[in-house]
């Protein structure tokens, strides 16, 4: 059997039938909360040397209505603690040092483990990624309608250079950038509804578990159309989107090659120096359309980083 009809198998017979499953457990099952949660929606993010667009990603996402950030430091040697400090001291972010080779899922477990029970909801996404709602002003609005599942997935629009080879000190990263794909890409980032435990982690999804009649099933997240993402690489996406990770993967050309430094491209073999360009080459000429939907918070944003507001009288 050849890898198309397998996947047509996935996609068009095995995920239809495991849905039907998944629907008929949740059918009577009211939405689920961590009602002792502190925090209804927090972030939880891995980063290094990621400094220039740090301020201004903590502050779109406290825009858009998150309530704690969860940081984890791997060996940045940027002086990221000038950006922290005044959110730490705030509450809004809580920094932990992790110094560990390829400790990105690690770090997602210790923050499942140790702070899931004080929020709610908690997205685990990157500093390149910013969740963009399309009509949504509050991320905790949107999310309400899925309290009866154990996760969503929110889907990647990936972003090119915009022909940049340097980027422009004098502008946000958002208006760099505005250049994508034409269509969403069907993997993204998990957000885990904590009041279900959890089973397994992994990068672009997640596993929960519910138990009917004492017997326990694990179970996959849905996509915001309320279907279960039973093959994570191998499942259609949703008609229609509401909301979406902008995913600034590559940057300008200067920064896509200080991420590859990051990544110890530098010292690998020339093979896979070639590999990380050739894959380059192939994400920028996917970028085919201007995508500007995340400035409706343009405005907002550029306020909060420089200290305006409006001053409405009282």
């Amino acid at each position: 059997m050849n890898k198309t009809i397998k996947i047509a198998i996935k996609r068009h017979i095995v995920t239809p039938a495991v849905n039907l499953f998944y629907r008929g457990l949740f059918a009577m099952r009211r939405p689920c909360v961590n009602s002792d949660a502190r925090y209804m929606f927090a972030i939880c993010a891995i980063f290094r040397n990621e400094v220039r667009y740090m301020r201004e990603w903590i502050e779109y996402h406290l825009l858009i209505g998150v309530d704690h950030i969860f940081l984890y430091n791997n060996f940045s040697t940027d002086d990221f603690m000038s950006i922290l400090q005044p959110y730490i001291e705030k509450g809004v972010v809580t920094l932990t040092e992790w110094p560990r080779e390829h400790g990105q899922m690690e770090c997602y477990m210790h923050c499942s483990a140790n702070f899931g029970k004080s929020c709610r909801w908690i997205a685990f996404i990157d500093l390149d990624e910013y969740i963009c709602p399309h009509e949504a002003t509050d991320i905790k609005e949107w999310i309400k309608r899925y309290e009866k599942y154990p996760g969503v997935i929110l889907y990647w629009l990936m972003f090119g250079t915009a022909g940049r080879l340097h980027p422009d000190s004098e502008k946000t990263l958002i208006e760099q950038y505005t250049t994508s794909w034409q269509e969403l890409r069907n993997t993204g980032k998990p957000i885990w509804n904590t009041a279900f435990p959890l089973e397994e982690l992994f990068v672009h999804y997640l596993y929960g578990s519910v138990s009917i009649f004492g017997i326990k099933f694990k179970v996959p997240m849905v996509n915001e159309s309320g279907s279960f993402v039973v093959y994570p690489d191998h499942h259609p996406l949703p008609r229609h989107n509401t909301i979406r990770i902008n995913h600034y993967w590559s940057k300008s050309i200067e920064e896509y090659h200080d991420k590859m430094a990051r990544g110890s491209a530098f010292s690998a073999k020339k093979n896979e120096i070639r590999r990380k360009v050739d894959f380059f080459l192939w994400h920028e000429h996917h970028v085919v359309r201007d995508d500007r939907v995340i400035f409706r918070f343009l405005t907002q944003l550029k306020m909060r980083l420089n200290g305006l507001d409006f001053n409405l009288p009282k």
